[in-house]
């Protein structure tokens, strides 16, 4: 390898060189790999020699294959604005104890979300914030086991938006009301949405133990104060540069940090759910 840290040219380097050979060794050990750096063939023989032990995992298309093949013991999914629905159905297939998958700003479809909830029953933190889903996946959520994060809708313009129909705000209210209880971080909204007068009068009591929570869209100051003091276990609002933020902050408890949206998603980071992997410990 040379020093720019680029793999040597000579064919047998990762076969046949020391350093190479340690190189494989190492990455087949490791449990976490985030790995977005470089040399593509370095980037491309790391991903592709790890192995059973890989818990967590920053994806990229080109290895999906083996990571679905070889790492069945994945825990944590993060994309890379590089998957795909079919990259997800191969790691549904092969991965099936996945905790907690960030596929926002992807590609992603109501069928390949359905597919991982088939696969993955086990799953606890989804985020699909600015994909391609529609209400058939807030469906879907309602027979699958209580989420602890979530994420739904988005910052981009779509043709069809997912909060653009009363049909979305209905199927998202009896989705919270049968499996918002152990949700304690969650962001909803688009550009354009206001939350309806109904939801929002029963959106406290759904979600009793939110901690983090941004609800996008035109909602503003004083709605956003009255959600926030009936939500008893929050800490970490988050408003948008709309929002009139001196009077909503004025609003909050002492105990509440109020977020705007660009320091926001630090929060919905999915390395939370380390937690929930036993005998374990973050990398």
């Amino acid at each position: 390898m040379d020093h720019d840290g680029e793999a040597s040219d000579a064919p047998d380097f990762w076969k046949a060189h020391p350093a190479g050979k340690a190189i494989l060794q190492g990455a087949r050990r490791l449990r976490s790999l985030d790995l977005p750096t470089g040399g593509d063939e370095v980037y491309s023989v790391v991903n592709r020699a790890t192995g059973p032990d890989l818990i967590s995992w920053v994806g990229y298309a080109t290895s999906v294959e083996h990571v679905s093949t070889n790492s069945p013991n994945l825990r944590v999914l993060c994309s890379t604005h590089d998957l795909r629905s079919a990259h997800i159905a191969g790691i549904a297939a092969g991965c099936h104890h996945l905790l907690s998958i960030q596929l926002s700003y992807e590609h992603i479809t109501d069928d390949a979300v359905q597919t991982l909830l088939r696969h993955c029953p086990s799953i606890v933190e989804l985020c699909l914030f600015d994909t391609e889903i529609t209400v058939a996946t807030i469906r879907a959520l309602k027979s699958h086991r209580p989420l602890t994060l979530l994420t739904l809708g988005g910052q981009e313009e779509r043709d069809v938006p997912l909060f653009d129909t009363e049909d979305t705000e209905i199927t998202l209210g009896e989705l919270l009301s049968a499996r918002g209880s152990s949700l304690m971080r969650l962001r909803i909204g688009e550009a354009r949405w206001r939350i309806g007068p109904q939801l929002a009068t029963t959106f406290p009591d759904m979600v009793p133990s939110l901690r983090v929570f941004h609800l996008y869209g035109e909602n503003d100051a004083r709605l956003l104060a009255c959600l926030a003091q009936r939500l008893p276990a929050l800490r970490h609002p988050s408003a948008d540069d709309s929002v009139e933020w001196e009077m909503l902050g004025t609003s909050l408890s002492p105990l509440v940090e109020l977020y705007g949206t660009d320091d926001f998603d630090h929060l919905l980071a999915m390395d939370m759910c380390w937690d929930e992997l036993a005998g374990t410990t973050p990398p």
